[in-house]
């Protein structure tokens, strides 16, 4: 649409808005990179989630963080440890028994996971830094 069709003028982006949005959408290839072609926010947002905690963490509280219900919960966990029912999982995150609680599952994440992890946040940081000296 344009201006004289809609009689209402175009709202612009920054230039730096618009580097970010297109920073932003490469991050897309990280993520499939990594991931999956298809994969689901939920399942990067779960991910995320584990690896800024400095702390193992709870399915439970996991679900209540970005308030998922517990079949979602479960099913991103799955995919992101070890599969479920013939897929293969993606190794990222892992559970172990809580010492306290044998019923409890704490998350974390593996070795590989821990490198996903700082490649997704070196290039977010590198964007950013990129970004910045635009001024």
């Amino acid at each position: 649409m344009n201006m004289k069709s809609t009689g209402v003028a175009p709202v612009l982006l920054s230039v730096k808005q618009r580097r970010l949005a297109g920073s932003l959408f490469s991050f897309q290839g990280l993520l499939q990179k990594h991931f999956h072609e298809n994969v689901e926010a939920q399942t990067v947002m779960f991910f995320l989630h584990v690896a800024s905690q400095s702390e193992p963490v709870d399915l439970t509280n996991i679900g209540k963080a970005l308030e998922l219900t517990k079949a979602a919960a479960s099913r991103n966990y799955y995919r992101l440890s070890v599969g479920l029912r013939g897929t293969e999982g993606l190794d990222l995150i892992e559970s172990q028994d809580d010492p306290m609680d044998y019923r409890r599952k704490l998350i974390t994440l593996t070795s590989k996971g821990v490198q996903v992890a700082q490649e997704l946040v070196d290039y977010v940081m590198g964007s950013m830094e990129r970004i910045g000296k635009m001024s």
